[in-house]
């Protein structure tokens, strides 16, 4: 649950809600992968989207435009060789 949410001071905005949850999501899926310079990526966009202040989170809007700019490491597919 966002901390803002939790805290019921109402400063609750369902957006921002869904921005914490998606980060929350977001770590523990790349706490389940292999280390790479992708998962360090995604882990620093996770921490964005867990930002204690809600209006400092990113829009899903911003964090697409900076994964259009990200190469992917290859050597982190299911089907390179190890």
């Amino acid at each position: 649950m966002a901390p803002e949410a939790a805290a019921g001071e109402g400063r609750y905005s369902a957006i921002h809600a869904d921005l914490w949850s998606c980060g929350k999501m977001l770590e523990d899926l790349c706490f389940k992968s292999l280390p790479s310079t992708d998962r360090d990526t995604l882990l620093e966009i996770s921490r964005q989207f867990m930002d204690e202040d809600p209006e400092k989170r990113p829009t899903m809007s911003d964090v697409l435009d900076r994964l259009a700019h990200c190469t992917v490491d290859a050597s982190t597919r299911p089907d390179s060789p190890r």
